[in-house]
């Protein structure tokens, strides 16, 4: 579950700026390829970027103080794309731009829940030291995740995972919980994922195609009441139990599936 962005060149840059005289040799070996790492992260954005603009227009199905943008293709013909727009419009309502505007699945309906093995024994991992600049970033989404009712404070319990910083393609950086520990402990589920092949064979030779975005789909799924706290990780700020299912989560994408096959069944 990614919950933070962060830029990665803010944050390598320091190390890129020093001596190399104040870093053992293993450290200057790894100084020196981090000016071309950070190159090829910029040249990964400009080719993104240019394909974007060259396939891609930008609609707003808002207002300019509440935008709310969908890309449509650039191609598309001008009644085509009117009707297109249109139809965006009609129906927004049924989309969702924030996560304050998120419905979520109905608990009464389904709710995810973790099953441990018989033999499994709660793991609590100590957090470990974090920069400052990040940590001030991570502090501002757990403020977000409290407010939108995702994660919530708890006082005491027997798994703590912890969380962890990694860089991504685009210059910033993805905050997510670390579940190896409670994902080894996890019965797994063996509900069937569906193969690729056969997903593209199904939507082949169609003239038109319509990508719609999940957003945030794995949490619109409530996780029991009875196993959030297993979910709980430890910050600097305290320790927060999930409420919501993750991606992180081994049995998640069975649970999603199982879902979404129950809903498009007809």
């Amino acid at each position: 579950m990614p919950l933070i962005e962060v830029d990665v060149a803010e944050s390598i840059m320091p190390y890129v700026t020093h001596r190399e005289d104040e870093f053992d040799v293993t450290d200057r070996e790894v100084l020196q390829e981090l000016p071309q790492a950070q190159e090829a992260l910029e040249r990964e954005m400009t080719v993104s970027q240019r394909v974007k603009a060259f396939t891609l227009e930008e609609v707003n199905l808002g207002t300019s103080d509440t935008p709310k943008p969908v890309n449509i293709a650039k191609e598309m013909e001008t009644a085509e794309k009117t009707a297109m727009i249109e139809l965006l419009k009609e129906f927004r309502d049924v989309f969702t731009w924030s996560y304050e505007d998120m419905r979520g699945l109905d608990p009464k309906l389904y709710q995810h829940q973790i099953h441990l093995s018989k033999d499994g024994k709660s793991v609590a991992l100590r957090r470990y030291w974090m920069k400052q600049n990040d940590a001030q970033k991570v502090k501002e989404e757990i403020d977000m995740l409290l407010i939108v009712g995702f994660i919530w404070p708890v006082k005491q319990a027997t798994w703590l995972s912890l969380i962890v910083i990694v860089p991504k393609k685009n210059r910033r950086i993805l905050f997510y919980v670390d579940y190896d520990k409670l994902n080894a402990n996890m019965v797994t589920d063996a509900f069937p994922l569906p193969f690729t092949d056969s997903v593209l064979d199904a939507v082949a030779k169609h003239e038109v195609y319509s990508f719609l975005d999940g957003f945030s789909g794995y949490n619109q799924i409530r996780i029991h009441s009875d196993d959030q706290q297993k979910t709980s990780f430890v910050t600097e700020w305290g320790v927060f139990g999930v409420i919501v299912m993750m991606l992180d989560l081994k049995t998640a994408s069975a649970t999603f599936q199982r879902i979404i096959r129950e809903i498009f069944e007809e």
